[in-house]
């Protein structure tokens, strides 16, 4: 408690209020008592004290932030009212303070918590869709208050929570979100919506090419490597990019268009970003429709696997077949894997996928290995991807697979892209070791396209490298192509690994591969890929004499 002139000056304090503000009596008597008081509550408190010599005052109660002597902050509840002593010529007025700091700090404990991201401290989607729907209002009002929104997805998040684990994602996150918040302009608001998923809201924009500028800064900041404990990482996002000049009304349809643009960068390669427009409505409604059909499909039985045929370049000997995913739309048509593979990657479908291709391919090489002896050596080919790979049960089920078969593991190749493998070294490795101990054969797939290095090429467990047919196609003699080619085989050579080449369409690349020692090539001109029915005939064909 205090006793105050009319003019908030301390006439006496007792040892409570002193405690409280952790000052000693002749201190805080004849002070001012607005001075222990922070500035963004002074004014409020000078209010109530001005009026306290005229007839509009009256008893007030309220909660002031006052300054302790060791610069902390203390949150008192104030009740103050006219006090007149006995004996004395004029009133003056009694302050009643309680401390409810712990209260206030529990309340401000409450208000993060409801507003804010646990994992990462920033904005949660509560808070942003409030701020949002505030800068869509101010937009509003005046058509020169512009707005942007970015919809930021990380590509292929998804391998690190299941090949390092969920504590490692967690930390990734928290890496991403200071990396982007560093990166921003001052003002934007970044905020995360759950998963991996982040937007920013970036107000006072004179044009279209400020908030790309930004979009692009931080894309070009995620290629630093994150460090995980004794891993790194690269990562990058799919950000998409929509504007107040569609006339939004609701945070929802701004975050709706964002998203959808978002989805227009990942199915343009990933690592981009991509601007709305009103034609992605209906792209995002054909691919909704597609991904409603892809379900039915697994379920029907609409996938087909087809096999091409794999040579031995020298001596035209038929050793093997790659086994190839196809879908049988049924309005469509046949559809290859680029129209629906990275959906699948995106909605978790692909473990489906990636079994169905792994059954059949091993127990039709079992159906043609017993059906000739002079077959009993051909080889399959197995596409996998990277999300089927992070799978923990990955090596499992591959195990399954060869034994419901019937199939010895050095008769299935598992072909994998050099940026699958590149992408986390460590993991992947532990991984192929497991399945080269089991008896598999590995392939790097689209050799010369990744971001292998020699040194982790010459430590991963790998049996071959097949070229990718970018550079068969273009390849003339004496070209920069025919070099690279050339290049790749000899680096084959002295790594120990078979070399295929891949898209072979003329009987000239064929002959300038067999003259570099290219051993094994496949391509629409050796064979294209074909039924079951139809390469069962194929090898019959071949095994008749002359």
């Amino acid at each position: 408690m205090a006793l105050l002139d009319l003019h908030g000056v301390v006439l006496q304090a007792n040892p409570a209020l002193c405690r409280q503000l952790g000052v000693v009596a002749p201190d805080l008597v004849g002070s001012d008592f607005s001075d222990q008081v922070l500035d963004e509550d002074r004014q409020a408190l000078l209010a109530r004290l001005g009026l306290a010599g005229g007839h509009e005052f009256e008893a007030f109660a309220t909660e002031l932030c006052c300054r302790h002597s060791d610069g902390s902050a203390v949150w008192l509840a104030l009740h103050g009212g006219f006090f007149t002593e006995p004996g004395a010529d004029t009133p003056c007025l009694i302050l009643q303070a309680q401390d409810v700091s712990a209260r206030r700090a529990a309340e401000a404990g409450l208000q993060q918590m409801a507003f804010h991201d646990t994992l990462t401290g920033l904005p949660n989607r509560r808070r942003f869709v409030e701020c949002l729907n505030s800068a869509i209002a101010r937009c509003r009002a005046d058509a020169l208050h512009r707005y942007a929104v970015m919809f930021l997805d990380f590509d292929r998040f998804k391998l690190v929570n299941d090949s390092l684990g969920h504590a490692a994602g967690d930390q990734l996150l928290q890496q991403l979100a200071r990396r982007l918040q560093e990166n921003l302009r001052p003002g934007d608001i970044l905020a995360r919506l759950g998963g991996d998923e982040f937007v920013v809201l970036a107000e006072r924009i004179d044009s279209e090419r400020d908030v790309i500028v930004v979009a692009e800064r931080l894309m070009q900041a995620l290629k630093t490597p994150f460090k995980l404990g004794g891993v790194t990482l690269i990562a990058s996002a799919s950000i998409g990019i929509t504007f107040s000049s569609f006339g939004y009304s609701s945070a929802d349809e701004v975050l709706r268009d964002a998203d959808t643009a978002m989805y227009k960068a990942k199915g343009d390669g990933k690592a981009r970003w991509a601007l709305f427009d009103a034609s992605l409505h209906t792209a995002v409604a054909d691919r909704l429709r597609l991904e409603g059909d892809l379900r039915q499909a697994i379920i029907e039985h609409e996938l087909l696997v087809v096999y091409q045929p794999v040579f031995e370049l020298a001596g035209g000997r038929l050793t093997g077949f790659e086994a190839l995913l196809r879908w049988a739309h049924p309005t469509q048509g046949l559809l290859g894997p680029t129209a629906f593979l990275p959906m699948a990657e995106e909605t978790g479908l692909i473990h489906h996928l990636g079994d169905c291709v792994m059954q059949c391919a091993c127990q039709q090489l079992r159906v043609w290995q017993l059906s000739q002896p002079d077959w009993a050596a051909l080889t399959m080919s197995v596409n996998i991807s990277a999300v089927d790979l992070a799978r923990p049960d990955f090596v499992a089920r591959v195990g399954r697979a060869l034994i419901e078969a019937g199939l010895a593991a050095q008769h299935l190749t598992l072909e994998l892209t050099e940026n699958v493998l590149m992408a986390q070294v460590e993991g992947t490795t532990r991984k192929l070791q497991e399945l080269r101990a089991m008896g598999l054969r590995l392939a790097v797939d689209d050799f010369g396209t990744g971001q292998s290095s020699l040194s982790h090429l010459s430590r991963l467990p790998v049996d071959s490298l097949k070229i990718d047919r970018s550079f068969i196609h273009q390849m003339q003699w004496g070209s920069d192509d025919s070099a690279v080619v050339r290049a790749v085989v000899q680096l084959g050579a002295s790594l120990r690994k078979v070399v295929v080449a891949d898209g072979i369409e003329s009987a000239a690349q064929m002959a300038q591969l067999r003259d570099m020692g290219c051993a094994f090539g496949q391509g629409f001109y050796l064979g294209t890929p074909l039924s079951a029915v139809d390469a069962s005939a194929l090898l019959q064909l071949r095994a008749r004499p002359g």
